[in-house]
């Protein structure tokens, strides 16, 4: 199984893979499945059993056209991003509402049936499996919650505005911050590291606003930026930041070459969101 340098699977592989390698096939998708079950334990924990609780009766659940076209939404994109050759469970955060509203609708058709579980009992059912959830997902669920990344992002915003006029161009992985501080961020990086494709012709990558080698070592070159920060993801080539594996030192010396860090950003938790970073300024 041979995959390309972005760690993915190539359309060409996918399109050879026979049908009866499922056991290929879910070790490669084995991550998105695990995130999915996380992510929504919830309503896997408690909508699965009214499902098979009504399965005898869910056409007529589907026969209401609100039920049938969420189903069929959910459905559609689950199937989609479990079939595409890469592919995030954070897309299909779209369909988190429309899952909660088949709940509530099948929660309320069960209800009605005093067989399946006393009223009583459900709410400490669904409180439970809430909080059990929060241990099982990611990021580790803390008991005292903090609201240190917005706030760090706030004080990142401010120091983008110092050295950034309103009309210039932020170079950022993360585009938080160019919406934090209110300015533009650099064409081809408006989705993080899921816009970079290093073999992607200039052409179609300008075509399409993505992002590849010869683009971004030239944005550094031509000084466009007013400023760029590079987060720990970057730097260590953490998650989908390998895609930058090739191109990293040689982002970073450019980088180097025609920009200055800020001392004071440095080490400072006041300013490092997601971890180690830097920011550069023109020199």
């Amino acid at each position: 199984m041979s995959l390309n340098r972005e760690g993915e699977l190539s359309r060409e592989t996918l399109s050879k893979m026979p049908a009866s390698n499922w056991f290929v096939w879910a070790i490669y998708k084995s991550q998105w499945l695990t995130d999915g079950v996380r992510w929504f334990l919830p309503l896997l924990v408690l909508g699965l059993p009214l499902l098979i609780h009504l399965r005898l009766r869910l056409l007529s659940f589907l026969g209401d056209r609100q039920h049938l076209l969420g189903f069929l939404l959910v459905g559609g994109n689950t199937a989609m991003y479990l079939a595409a050759p890469e592919g995030h469970v954070v897309q299909m955060y779209y369909v988190f509402p429309l899952l909660i509203f088949l709940f509530c609708r099948l929660a309320d058709r069960a209800l009605q049936e005093p067989s399946l579980l006393p009223k009583s009992f459900f709410a400490p059912l669904t409180v439970t499996s809430l909080l059990v959830a929060c241990f099982v997902a990611q990021p580790p669920f803390r008991w005292k919650a903090t609201s240190a990344d917005t706030t760090i992002a706030q004080t990142l915003a401010r120091e983008i505005e110092s050295v950034c006029d309103p009309e210039e161009k932020l170079m950022t992985f993360t585009p938080l911050l160019a919406a934090a501080s209110r300015r533009r961020i650099i064409p081809g990086l408006e989705f993080e590291t899921f816009n970079y494709f290093e073999n992607l012709s200039t052409v179609k990558a300008k075509k399409f606003r993505l992002m590849n080698r010869e683009i971004l070592l030239d944005t550094v070159r031509e000084e466009q930026p007013c400023a760029i920060h590079l987060d720990d993801r970057v730097l260590k080539l953490k998650g989908n930041a390998v895609r930058l594996a090739s191109v990293q030192r040689e982002l970073i010396d450019t980088i180097e070459r025609h920009y200055q860090p800020v001392a004071h950003f440095q080490n400072d938790p006041a300013r490092l969101l997601r971890g180690e970073a830097i920011f550069y300024i023109r020199r």
